[in-house]
């Protein structure tokens, strides 16, 4: 369930834009949230002696080699606490009974029958009890995951059979212990056709517990580990999803492969200021009230355009312009412009002209918006496409443009330019739909059709009655596309109806005067 409700969802990516399935998957060490699955991977890996993008266990598996060590050695301690019991019953099995307990000269003559009785239960019990010690010792080790806890469990396990021992020093008087350490030893015999068979049942008992726990437990385990670790990571790691509630489509965009050396711009506006004091001016970030915060965070371009009732470049950065080095503005502009221009990795601009090369792109939203000459939205023979409030161009600079055209009630040409703008296109759609028009074969020729006779036709191909609606769409290049590219009747005033009578409301205001 983690890896389907949890680990792609949007909210949870970080400030490098990477999943956090891609983040637990390559156990980044930053990680406050599925700690739990980042720890289960990391001990799968070590455990498995796997690397973070391996989903196949080698030859070499260091947790379950050291598990069988573990086992091995619990079961020798076992073995060995057996061993004593058995010898300790079979020396008093020999021991004469009687009515009272005989001792003479240090030595056991004979047993009292209730005191044999009561030594005969005590072996039992104790047999009884390292047996089942071993199968849940064995069954403990088997199950853990993590090879420091292994160590730790393995010690501890020792440490049980020392409890008795452990009793008898703490508890039993010092004079016992003392009478009890001069006793003469029970003499046991021990023939060298015992001792052979001794070896061998004990040789076969440490294979049996040595192979049946590996078949039956550790095999298994790493088998369910590997399994556990493909749920968690294998596959696709770099897509996010999100649910529009509206529309009710199911959004997803892909993220980083991995968190690379170079931060993310939003990890180096946190660097650069983390060490800044409350009142110290941010270089990328613009600080707003908390109850702001959200609806800041959510405002879309084309709403923080409407915001922007000026044209930001020539009236801030122009010395000509009204507000020019004005105090206030440059508070608010000035981390933009330099956020705009560290998404195009630049960081070192405090100026518009240096990043002209960056303004065609459609994540160019914020450079339009604060450098609209420079991007050409106050061009209005610039390229169309998304030079709209919706991608950075804000009324003011498109009103700049649409002056410059001092009433020119003409087409323009079918040169070089117009041939541009139109090679400019696919890429611009394929941006704006974020994918691949060459995907559709059928589209994709039509596009191309289209675009071959736009380029042979001029302007005129927008008054054609096939060749002037958008490809795909109901708008018309004239009208324009506010979520897209700019009213080509800036361009095409002629071809767009904009010189007769009641001309479109989207023709420039150069149509009154023709």
């Amino acid at each position: 369930r983690w890896r389907t409700s949890f680990a792609h969802d949007y909210k949870y990516v970080d400030l490098s834009s990477t999943s956090l399935v891609t983040r637990v998957c390559s156990a980044d060490g930053s990680l406050i949230l599925a700690t739990t699955q980042a720890t289960l991977v990391t001990h799968i890996n070590s455990y498995m002696g796997l690397l973070t993008d391996q989903f196949d266990a080698g030859f070499y598996q260091p947790g379950i080699l050291l598990c069988l060590l573990c086992i091995l050695l619990w079961t020798l301690c076992v073995y060995k606490e057996v061993r004593s019991i058995w010898l300790a019953l079979e020396a008093v099995w020999q021991l004469p009974r009687s009515e009272h307990t005989v001792v003479h000269e240090n030595a056991i003559v004979s047993l009292s029958k209730k005191r044999f009785m009561a030594l005969l239960f005590t072996y039992i019990t104790r047999f009884v009890i390292a047996w089942v010690l071993l199968i849940a010792g064995v069954q403990w080790l088997a199950r853990t995951t993590s090879i420091t806890e292994l160590m730790l469990n393995a010690v501890a396990l020792n440490a049980i059979l020392d409890v008795d021992e452990f009793l008898y020093a703490g508890f039993t008087p010092v004079s016992l212990q003392v009478a009890i350490k001069h006793l003469e030893p029970v003499k046991v015999r021990y023939t060298a056709w015992r001792s052979q068979l001794e070896s061998v049942v004990l040789f076969l008992l440490l294979l049996s517990t040595f192979i049946l726990p590996y078949v039956s437990l550790l095999q298994p385990l790493g088998e369910t580990m590997l399994a556990v670790k493909r749920e968690l990571c294998y596959g696709n790691q770099t897509f996010v999803v999100g649910k529009n509630t509206q529309t009710q489509v199911i959004l997803g965009y892909t993220t980083a492969s991995e968190r690379s050396g170079d931060l993310s711009v939003m990890e180096r506006a946190v660097k650069d200021h983390k060490f800044s004091s409350a009142g110290d001016d941010a270089r990328y970030i613009h600080f707003v009230p908390p109850g702001d915060f959200e609806k800041e965070r959510t405002v879309t371009m084309e709403q923080e355009s409407m915001d922007f009732s000026l044209c930001m470049e020539t009236e801030m950065f122009h010395p000509s312009g009204s507000y020019y080095q004005d105090p206030v503005l440059t508070a608010l502009v000035i981390p933009r412009l330099r956020t705009a221009a560290a998404l195009g990795g630049i960081f070192d601009a405090e100026s518009c002209e240096p990043l002209r090369g960056l303004c065609e792109g459609k994540d160019a939203r914020q450079l339009r918006l604060i450098c609209g000459d420079t991007c050409g939205c106050t061009d209005p023979l610039a390229f169309n496409w998304f030079r709209v409030p919706a991608y950075g161009c804000n009324d003011a600079c498109l009103q700049i443009g649409l002056q410059k055209l001092n009433g020119q009630c003409q087409d323009v040409p079918n040169d070089e330019n117009w041939h541009q703008l139109w090679d400019a296109y696919i890429p611009a759609v394929n941006a704006f739909i974020g994918g691949q028009l060459a995907e559709s074969e059928a589209l994709l020729e039509q596009v191309m059709q289209a675009l071959s006779a736009i380029k042979q036709m001029g302007c005129s191909a927008l008054a054609h009655p096939q060749l002037g609606m958008e490809i795909g769409s109901t708008r018309t290049w004239c009208e324009g596309n506010p979520t897209f590219f700019k009213s080509f009747a800036w361009k095409c005033p002629v071809s767009c109806g904009c010189t007769g009578p009641n001309p479109p409301s989207y023709c420039p205001s150069c149509s009154t005067s023709a």
